[in-house]
């Protein structure tokens, strides 16, 4: 009994191995992960520099940018308090074609003034020589010119829009909007044409400015819309400004 029962191999006790193997594995998963956390630590850490490198050098790109506006509309103000530019007898459509974000504090006061905050707005102003200087100051973000009777009906009827009282704008669809916008205020505008008359001659300019709200286009009448971005079309157009909104309308 004592000899066949020391030739009985002892059991292996499977337990064990596999406890030992799972704590083998866990600690193996727990240096694992601890290696990542420390690796996407130094990741983070190398991209909050770039970031914060990036936004100093686009930081310092606006300000230099804001600081080279502000010199050049400071030289156009000396410029033109000697010699200042001409106006017009015919009302003058101005369009932002750039946005004004970036730009200096004295530009966008003179853009809020023509009522201009978003690009494709397009506004028709008084052509008097006041007017006129403040457009030289801002073209490298308007584009301007002097239109005639025909180009502001169009503009009217395809794009014109009316504020009436605290409403949002409606669009001019009918003389009765016109008459229901005008009414107290300038008796004269009693339908389109009346309005597009008195546009023409420059009368009542306040109260039709307050009145009538932007014409807006949309940026896919552009064909060359990166091309105006890059303010390739701004400044004064002396003539041609009527070809260019009709063809855009």
């Amino acid at each position: 009994m004592t000899e066949t029962s020391s030739h009985i191999p002892k059991k292996v006790d499977t337990k064990v191995i596999i406890k030992r193997s799972t704590i083998d594995q866990i600690m193996s998963e727990r240096k694992k992960r601890k290696q990542m956390k420390e690796q996407m630590k130094r990741i983070q850490k190398k991209n909050k520099k770039i970031h914060i490198k990036l936004s100093l050098e686009h930081i310092v790109a606006i300000k230099k940018k804001q600081l080279n506006e502000t010199a050049r509309s400071n030289f156009l103000s000396k410029v033109m308090a000697k010699r200042p530019p001409r106006g017009f007898t015919e009302p003058v459509a101005v369009m932002l074609v750039r946005s004004s974000i970036t730009a200096t504090k004295e530009i966008k006061e003179i853009l809020n003034g023509f009522g201009l905050r978003q690009p494709m707005e397009t506004r028709i102003i008084v052509g008097t020589p006041e007017n006129m200087t403040k457009l030289k100051i801002v073209n490298l973000y308007i584009t301007y010119g002097p239109i005639h009777s025909e180009t502001i009906r169009e503009l009217i009827i395809k794009r014109g829009r009316i504020q009436i009282g605290d409403q949002e704008p409606i669009a001019i669809t009918s003389n009765n909007i016109v008459k229901e916008a005008f009414s107290g205020k300038v008796d004269n505008i009693e339908c389109i044409e009346d309005l597009v008359n008195e546009i023409t001659q420059g009368k009542h300019f306040d109260e039709i400015f307050n009145i009538l709200s932007p014409f807006i286009f949309s940026s896919e009448k552009f064909r060359n819309y990166r091309f105006n971005k890059l303010g390739g079309v701004t400044g004064l157009r002396v003539t041609g400004m009527d070809e260019w909104l009709l063809q855009r309308i």
